[in-house]
């Protein structure tokens, strides 16, 4: 694994802008190198003005949206349409407005019971798994975004859970004060993936983004810790605000500061 880079930025125009990049960068290699671009999404406020940005008039044309395929880190246990639906937030905030193909949208089903639900994302995912001798039954994406829980919890993987051999899992977890019931990838799939980018915005994010990129390593409490690609490379995308007293050692990591 190659040493995770870091993209601090102090501005969140100069933060999403940067980030709109990166996805088209990833979006357009994967295309020219094997015709379709594979992308797990995240759940979150962060990761939704990133897909704001990337349905606005500078981004839309730049890449060739029926070449892509969307599936999804995690889900809440809600229908479609609910407003806590990681995917009902995308569908609204980009797919929608750039009209995807629903042939090329591959959401968790959140409505279904967890069982049915795990059975049913597992059996998708094996649809779009290389037919290559030993690869794995999931697709190696092209992207995965990540977002990065105050807590240190990312996609649905919370602090405290075990590591586990199973691709998607249920997820039965207090945050924020109240229950979290959700399906969720596991690290297990994300480290196949080419390239992975973390987004991370906001003071109450400082304790998380610093423990799980420096602190001592604690895979049960910090569970970014987890994310080890076995090929693949990590970009951490983060604002100022997430970085706070950190800012001073990543300049002299000679990370890029904008």
């Amino acid at each position: 694994m190659s040493k995770p880079e870091i993209q601090l930025f102090h501005s969140p125009d100069a933060f999403y802008d940067h980030a709109a990049q990166r996805f088209v960068r990833a979006a357009k290699q994967a295309i020219q190198q094997r015709g379709v671009f594979t992308c797990a999404l995240a759940g979150g406020n962060t990761p939704l003005e990133l897909y704001r940005q990337l349905a606005s008039p500078h981004y839309r044309n730049q890449v060739p949206w029926r070449k892509v395929h969307f599936f999804w880190g995690d889900e809440r246990c809600v229908p479609p349409d609910h407003p806590e639906s990681n995917y009902f937030n995308a569908y609204k905030s980009f797919i929608e407005p750039l009209s995807i193909p629903s042939s090329h949208v591959h959401r968790i089903k959140g409505e279904l019971l967890p069982d049915l639900a795990i059975q049913d994302y597992a059996r998708l995912l094996q649809k779009f798994a290389s037919k290559e001798a030993g690869a794995p039954p999931w697709p190696v994406f092209d992207l995965v975004i990540l977002g990065l829980g105050e807590d240190g919890h990312i996609a649905s993987i919370f602090p405290g859970s075990e590591e586990t051999n199973s691709p998607i899992i249920s997820v039965s977890a207090q945050y924020q004060g109240r229950p979290a019931h959700r399906i969720s990838l596991t690290p297990l799939v994300f480290n196949h993936a080419r390239q992975i980018f973390f987004l991370v915005r906001g003071k109450n994010k400082h304790d998380a983004f610093v423990q799980s990129l420096s602190g001592r390593q604690d895979l049960l409490r910090w569970p970014a810790q987890r994310i080890r690609p076995i090929q693949g490379s990590v970009t951490w995308i983060v604002d100022c605000e997430a970085a706070g007293d950190a800012i001073n050692q990543i300049i002299l990591n000679k990370q890029r500061v904008l």
